[in-house]
C-alpha cells in the first residue's frame, strides 16, 4: 500500500496547489499519523487560474493538520537588496496578506545591486523594439551577443519576438 511504502510526503510550490490535489493529498497520507512538509510562498502563488489559491491553501493545510509549525524562510540568497526590499514594499500592500507575509520581514545579505527600472508599454511592438534597441545598446557598448539573453515567464510572450 502506497501509504506504507512512502510516509513521508513533501510537496514544493504548495501555493500553486489546487483544491482537488488537496484531496489527493489526504488519501495519501495516513490519517492517524501524517507526515507532511510543505514549501510555499503565499505571495508568488501564478496559478489562480488554475484553481490554485495560495492564502486559502495555506490556510486549510493549518486547519487540517492543527501542530502545524510554520517556518518562515525571510533570508533571500539570490536577489539583490534593492529588489528585496521593493518586493516586501510591494507585497505588504497587499490587502489579503500584507504584514502577515513572510515577504514583510524579508532580508538579503546581497549587495544593493543595480535599480530597478521600470518599462510600461503602450502594446507588444513597443515592447520588443525597447528589448531590441537594449540589446543594440549592450552590444555596442562591447558585451557580445553571446554573453546576452531574453527571459521570458511564459513561452507565449516570447512569440512577438
Amino acid at each position: 500500500d502506497f501509504r506504507a511504502k512512502h510516509r513521508v510526503i513533501l510537496v514544493d510550490e504548495f501555493q500553486d496547489v489546487s483544491p482537488p490535489q488537496i484531496e489527493i493529498l489526504k488519501l495519501l497520507l495516513d490519517p492517524y499519523k501524517p507526515c507532511i512538509t510543505v514549501c510555499g510562498d503565499q505571495d508568488q502563488s501564478i496559478y489562480g487560474f488554475l484553481a490554485g489559491k495560495a492564502s486559502n491553501t495555506f490556510k486549510e493545510f493549518q486547519n487540517l493538520f492543527n501542530n502545524t509549525k510554520v517556518i518562515k524562510l525571510q533570508k533571500n540568497y539570490r536577489s539583490s537588496g534593492v529588489l528585496v526590499k521593493a518586493a516586501a514594499a510591494l507585497i505588504s500592500r497587499n490587502p489579503l496578506q500584507g504584514a502577515t507575509s513572510a515577504a514583510a520581514g524579508a532580508y538579503t545579505d546581497n549587495s544593493l545591486g543595480s535599480r530597478i527600472v521600470l518599462s510600461p508599454f503602450k502594446n507588444a511592438e513597443a515592447e520588443v523594439k525597447s528589448v531590441c534597441d537594449e540589446v543594440e545598446r549592450c552590444k555596442a557598448s562591447g558585451v557580445p551577443l553571446r554573453q546576452m539573453a531574453v527571459l521570458f515567464r511564459l513561452r507565449s510572450i516570447g512569440r512577438d519576438f
